[in-house]
């Protein structure tokens, strides 16, 4: 799936997600169609067992058992170039510094755990759009899913296995921030930028969509640093990164003064190691257990494609 995670495909960072829409009915390769008196705007539901630490099952009014999988890869620890632009409280105006996050992927499907034909099980469930008469059948499956430590704040059970983002500076920046390679500091406000449509005019304009208030920085080892709290992320649109084409730094030196800075990352490098995580095949996939994230809390733009209960336009089912 190369680099469609992410939700704006210039930065290779932005998901753009067009998630289908599915439900589960019939058998074997023939569908088994909604009752006349129903409306085709409200099928009738399964039961949903949503027993915290226990597989998230629905059970069909036939009978049938519908149980929801989970797939995770391992995390990969992504590194960023960011090169400076601009350093307002020093004369030095170009330097490098890395930024390294750790994400995961995760996928979640249905997939038939009871069924009256014995090779239907284990398949992913299949459903129509009903407001088309040519729609063809579509897997009730998610596409991908990123993590990262930006959903350590909405969802700790979720982050809770990545290692938190670390940046590496030189001595000159350091020395111009007037900060210590062994001292603890504050990133006062990270912004990020990038190409975007004025929602007013249409047209594109460098906007902020995604930043970082008060992030606190942790010496690890000399000139690396950890960033072991944030104050606040904030968000225009839904992304699972604080990096943009541009990103502004704002940071106190002293009581009375701050430092500017603006790097400019390195996207080719970043989209090639998403591109090779992308590729990486999902291992074998297991139940669900209800409660075991905050997926269907925070990632709500891929729960259509996999909640029962807000399915309103499925046709046929198989």
């Amino acid at each position: 799936m190369s680099f469609r995670h992410f939700r704006v495909s210039k930065l290779g960072l932005i998901i753009f997600v067009i998630l289908n829409l599915v439900a589960s009915f019939g058998y074997a390769e023939t569908p088994i169609h909604l009752q006349q008196s129903e409306s085709p705007t409200n099928p009738p539901k399964p039961t949903l067992n949503k027993e915290a630490g226990k597989p998230l099952t629905a059970t069909f009014p036939d009978g049938r058992i519908a149980t929801l999988f989970s797939s995770q890869k391992e995390p990969v620890n992504i590194i960023t170039q960011m090169d400076s632009t601009e350093v307002s409280c020093s004369k030095t105006q170009t330097t490098s510094i890395q930024y390294h996050f750790e994400i995961f992927n995760q996928a979640l499907s249905w997939r038939w755990s009871s069924h009256p034909d014995p090779k239907k099980i284990g398949e992913i469930l299949e459903s129509k759009n009903s407001f088309s008469s040519d729609a063809s059948w579509e897997k009730m499956e998610t596409s991908p899913v990123t993590w990262s430590r930006i959903d350590s704040k909405s969802s700790p059970k979720a982050a809770e296995n990545l290692r938190p983002d670390q940046l590496e500076l030189d001595d000159e920046l350091l020395k111009s921030l007037k900060v210590s390679p062994w001292s603890p500091w504050t990133i006062g406000e990270w912004a990020a930028e990038a190409m975007l449509p004025n929602p007013e005019t249409g047209i594109e304009e460098n906007r902020v969509f995604a930043g970082a208030l008060d992030l606190n920085l942790t010496p690890l080892q000399k000139n690396i640093f950890e960033i072991s709290s944030v104050g606040s992320y904030f968000f225009t649109i839904t992304t699972d990164s604080i990096i943009g084409e541009v990103i502004h730094w704002t940071i106190a030196t002293s009581s009375a003064r701050h430092c500017h800075l603006v790097f400019k990352p390195n996207i080719g490098q970043l989209r090639k190691q998403f591109d090779d995580y992308s590729a990486r095949p999902f291992p074998a996939a297991t139940p669900y257990l209800w409660g075991q994230d905050e997926f269907f809390q925070t990632k709500k733009v891929f729960t259509f494609a996999i909640d029962f209960e807000l399915f309103q336009m499925v046709k046929d089912i198989r």
